[in-house]
């Protein structure tokens, strides 16, 4: 039963707090401790300076050997969360231009930023053009919708050249 404990455990990504984790010995022990246990997939990162980040992502990985996802909620830039990092349009903004090549330069500079933190997801906005759902079979229709929304556009541009790791279709 040990590969049903595994495959759920890398299901649960808890938020870490950056400066936290690098300030409190006892913060840091406890989310040490998850990764040293192999109870967590890897973690949504907040918290602190872009360099805080940075820190962050290297210890944890080291400690699991370099298997954990680590992701945030920075679909406006890196600065959304970690002051240190470019400033861009918010989505809202890139949107309005109606230029999708802009978008993809937007979202290509984000991630690039992302990777050299040590984060290899961003935890992109839904898109808004679907209307919200009123009975269960469109709402189970719109979670497809976004699922391959996400596979389709955010994946490859957050994962970069890795192959592995593909959310399935």
């Amino acid at each position: 039963m040990s590969n049903v404990r595994e495959h759920l455990a890398s299901s649960i990504f808890p938020r870490l707090n950056c400066r936290p984790f690098l300030q409190d010995a006892e913060y840091s022990a406890t989310i040490r401790g998850l990764v040293r246990d192999g109870v967590v997939g890897g973690f949504v990162l907040f918290d602190g300076s872009a360099s805080d980040a940075r820190e962050t992502a290297q210890q944890v990985q080291e400690l699991a050997g370099g298997t954990l996802l680590l992701a945030a909620d920075c679909e406006d830039g890196i600065t959304m969360r970690f002051p240190g990092g470019t400033e861009f349009p918010s989505m809202m903004a890139l949107g309005a231009a109606n230029d999708v090549s802009v978008t993809y330069t937007v979202a290509q500079s984000i991630a690039d930023e992302m990777r050299e933190l040590g984060v290899s997801g961003i935890l992109p906005p839904w898109p808004t053009s679907t209307p919200i759902p009123t009975t269960r079979s469109s709402t189970s229709a719109l979670l497809a919708e976004r699922r391959n929304w996400w596979r389709n556009t955010w994946w490859p541009i957050c994962a970069g050249p890795r192959t592995a790791g593909l959310p399935p279709a």
